[in-house]
């Protein structure tokens, strides 16, 4: 039964998931944050990397098994459109380069400190735990791209028109 419905539960659900990881993602970049009397901290980002991650993969699924189980061509063409390999392969390597950047300062400042490394009163974690969360999503991007456009390849012969783009 939820063979036929695999997009339904990976697409919007996915979709959810990333916007509520990024929600709490992304103002923690900046160290913690105090709303009343919750206090969301390092440990309240890392949830929110582990929905993003999530929502972002379920996501990324969703559209490849469109691709897969599209017999009109309508889908297969939407995600081609969307994932682009050029603009997405350079917008993977920027974002990718960003994240490596962003994580930089915390492996400054443990190899400053003798490979030791004090999350107390720093807010160079805030900032390494969003680089990774933007290299995972790079990676992940650029992963699905190449995934959506092989998919189309291998789907039904009406999908196939649109592939070079």
């Amino acid at each position: 039964m939820f063979i036929y419905g695999a997009d339904f539960f990976l697409l919007r659900p996915g979709l959810a998931l990333l916007a509520l990881g990024l929600l709490i993602t992304l103002p923690l970049s900046a160290g913690p944050i105090t709303l009343g009397p919750l206090g969301l901290s390092l440990y309240w980002m890392l949830f929110g990397v582990t929905l993003s991650v999530l929502g972002l993969q379920s996501f990324y699924l969703g559209c490849i098994v469109q691709v897969l189980h599209d017999y009109t061509g309508k889908a297969t063409r939407r995600w081609l459109t969307a994932f682009s390999y050029t603009r997405t392969v350079i917008a993977c390597a920027v974002l990718f380069l960003v994240g490596i950047a962003l994580g930089a300062g915390l492996v400054n400042e443990y190899i400053r400190d003798g490979l030791r490394l004090s999350l107390s009163g720093t807010h160079g974690v805030y900032l390494a735990v969003t680089g990774l969360l933007l290299v995972m999503a790079s990676f992940m991007t650029f992963g699905a791209t190449l995934l959506v456009h092989a998919a189309a390849l291998r789907g039904p012969a009406s999908n196939r028109r649109g592939h070079d783009r």
